[in-house]
């Protein structure tokens, strides 16, 4: 085997320190730079990002806060609203249950005094004819009426 010869040896010896120092200093003068400049690109990059979202983090908070304390001052005026038309709802329940009832006591007393006033005119128009009638009865079931009395107590 030719590469194990002693000849070659020292040619050999020499070629691997050129290639080693060719790699070695291609390798630490560009390759190496090369990469630490990516990794600090993306240091920075990463940090500015990190910087930008805790940014954007702090504003959505604020803005958080800033829609709750709208949301619940919405939400007090919402309920005094609700309140203030609850009220006025209800006085004007009242108010119209109180028209409402008024009206129908004065219908009422209005039919009442018709009916009275009905209820005497037949007892006006029916009183000559009952007369007659009212006696016939009485003498006629009023005698049946007493007998059964007296044999019911007897």
């Amino acid at each position: 085997m030719p590469q194990f010869h002693p000849l070659y040896f020292f040619a050999q010896i020499i070629w691997l320190a050129l290639c080693f120092g060719a790699l070695w200093g291609i390798m630490h003068w560009k390759v190496i730079p090369y990469f630490q400049e990516i990794r600090k690109w993306r240091k920075s990059t990463l940090h500015e990002i990190i910087s930008q979202a805790q940014t954007l983090q702090q504003k959505a908070e604020g803005i958080l806060l800033e829609n709750q304390k709208d949301l619940d001052q919405v939400r007090r005026k919402t309920k005094h609203l609700l309140d203030e038309v609850l009220k006025k709802t209800q006085k004007e329940l009242h108010v119209f249950l109180y028209e409402t009832r008024t009206q129908h006591q004065e219908r009422l007393e209005a039919l009442r005094a018709q009916l009275e006033l009905e209820k005497k005119e037949i007892f006006e128009t029916l009183e000559p004819s009952l007369l007659p009638l009212t006696t016939l009865f009485l003498n006629r079931y009023g005698k049946a009426a007493s007998e059964n009395e007296v044999t019911a107590h007897g």
